[in-house]
């Protein structure tokens, strides 16, 4: 049983450090091939899980030579344009000016119901109101809207928009983030200053965030 559970953390951390080489990249929005070689990879390395009787070298080689070559092509779709078009297929335009494109809505096995589907969901309902609704190479629908039914933006109205920033994490779950506070630009004695002014300590908040107006937001450990 000790051997099956070592066996398995092994690949585990193997399999983590394999998909983190191979870049971050969310279930929906991988290009076919990385799809393929994710289940790929998964089934290599399930049978040394499996079976003690396989060398875990079975699965490991297998799968490290699946990633280098994924690397090596990713590598190239880099310097060629034709070999990205041949490895990952190029967008298409389902819909032009309100009009759907009948011909590419075969050649993608893709049905109008789906197209309306996809629409409403990035919030469309009316065909007319899109100037272009091209699906991408991940399979996602995006949808440019023509000019007059496009929100109003900031610029639009001439108004200079405001760098937000980013929120810093000062305190998680009762544990100081250290990194984060030359960031904010504190020290440690002002955060704790600032925690005791709402009856608190460093260990007793649940998660304290400076925000980019330099204003805190504190939650204590149970609410």
């Amino acid at each position: 049983m000790l051997v099956l559970v070592f066996r398995a953390f092994i690949l585990y951390t193997f399999a983590i450090i394999i998909m983190r080489m191979m870049g971050k990249r969310e279930i929906g929005q991988m290009q076919p091939f990385e799809l393929a070689i994710t289940l790929i990879i998964s089934e290599a390395l399930a049978t040394p899980m499996e079976n003690t009787n396989e060398p875990l070298l079975n699965g490991i080689i297998p799968v490290l030579t699946i990633v280098f070559s994924q690397l090596l092509f990713s590598y190239l779709t880099l310097k060629s344009e034709k070999l990205q078009e041949i490895m990952s297929g190029k967008p298409s335009i389902m819909l032009k000016d309100g009009i759907i494109n009948e011909k590419n809505l075969r050649n993608q096995n893709y049905n109008i119901t789906e197209l309306l589907e996809q629409l409403r969901l990035n919030g469309v309902d009316k065909i007319s109101d899109v100037e272009y609704a091209v699906l991408e190479t991940n399979g996602q629908l995006s949808v440019i809207l023509k000019p007059e039914k496009r929100a109003v933006t900031v610029e639009d109205l001439g108004i200079q928009k405001i760098d937000d920033g980013i929120p810093l994490n000062l305190v998680l779950d009762g544990k100081l983030v250290e990194k984060n506070l030359s960031h904010a630009n504190i020290t440690k004695e002002e955060l704790e200053s600032e925690l005791k002014k709402n009856g608190l300590t460093i260990e007793e908040a649940f998660f304290v965030v400076m925000t980019s107006s330099n204003e805190y937001i504190i939650q204590r450990k149970g609410g």
